[in-house]
């Protein structure tokens, strides 16, 4: 085990960093968040075996804290329920799905595209699935790959979060015209009213 420091440059910075250190041919990414259950590394691996290089994307199962509000449980519920739709649908996965909390890739593609983007302010996932995706690898959910997310945010993490969110919409629809339906930016004028009036 190999501790790198990734001096505070954020996110994206410290898997890139990860990648470059890397020695391996694939790269398992996990949020400081996402405790891997038995099985975690070995699932991504036998799928990067088998397809000869993808995505892979695993399971996370959201744990909200007894003090969590509303907002929270929410959230929490609707990643539960995004997870639960990839194992249950006949869909293949896309780009969209990419949650790099629990994430793997081939190393080789990881660099060829650039990496992680660092100066997103949200979606540096999302965007760089876009790119490995045009790159010519797919997404795969790995179920067997699991981890469990220890959700702490409060309303106000929660909203800086949704804040960034539309920010870094509009920086990668500039970046990629082609995603724009795919963010939640291109449903913004969804028409329940219900939805209108909490935006």
């Amino acid at each position: 085990l190999r501790v790198v420091d990734a001096c505070h440059g954020g996110p994206g910075a410290a898997r890139n960093r990860g990648i470059e250190v890397a020695t391996g041919r694939s790269c398992l990414f996990l949020d400081d968040d996402v405790v891997a259950e038995p099985g975690l590394a070995e699932a991504h691996a036998r799928i990067q075996r088998e397809t000869g290089g993808a995505v892979g994307l695993g399971h996370l199962d959201t744990v909200v804290d007894a003090k969590a509000g509303p907002f929270a449980r929410c959230l929490a519920g609707w990643i539960d329920a995004k997870y639960a739709r990839l194992g249950r649908t006949a869909r293949a996965p896309s780009f969209e799905d990419c949650a790099s909390g629990n994430m793997s890739a081939p190393r080789a593609a990881l660099l060829a595209v650039g990496g992680f983007a660092t100066d997103l302010p949200r979606y540096e996932d999302i965007e760089l699935g876009y790119r490995l995706v045009q790159h010519g690898l797919r997404v795969v959910y790995v179920p067997g790959a699991r981890g469990r997310e220890e959700f702490r945010k409060g309303f106000r993490q929660i909203a800086a979060d949704a804040e960034g969110a539309g920010a870094a919409s509009v920086l990668v629809y500039r970046r990629h015209p082609p995603v724009l339906p795919h963010l939640q930016l291109g449903a913004f004028v969804a028409p329940r009213l219900r939805v209108v009036a909490l935006r």
